[in-house]
């Protein structure tokens, strides 16, 4: 099951990582998106083979959030820690 129009044949998906500083990484992820809702945390049964993706970001980056840019085009981006063994959910503390 495709979540995205970038599923569909022709589709795209770009990962973009910058740093914001020393110690933070800024990524992007950015596809064709959908007329769906905006995508959203959820909580996925045990037995679920999928529908983790939003709760891994929420536990491991210290900031996330998405946005529409139009046309077939929306970006999940997320702030994360960069130093070894700093929880990223310290820096929203």
């Amino acid at each position: 099951m495709s979540h995205t129009a970038s599923g569909e044949a022709g589709g795209f998906v770009t990962v973009e990582v910058t740093s914001l500083d020393a110690a933070t990484a800024y990524i992007e992820v950015i596809d064709d998106g959908t007329a769906m809702a905006f995508p959203e945390v959820r909580n996925a049964d045990a037995g679920d083979c999928g529908g983790r993706g939003l709760w891994l970001v929420e536990t491991y980056t210290a900031r996330w959030g998405v946005r529409d840019e139009g046309y077939r085009r929306r970006v999940v981006w997320a702030e994360m820690s960069t130093k070894n063994g700093t929880p990223a959910c310290a820096a929203r503390m």
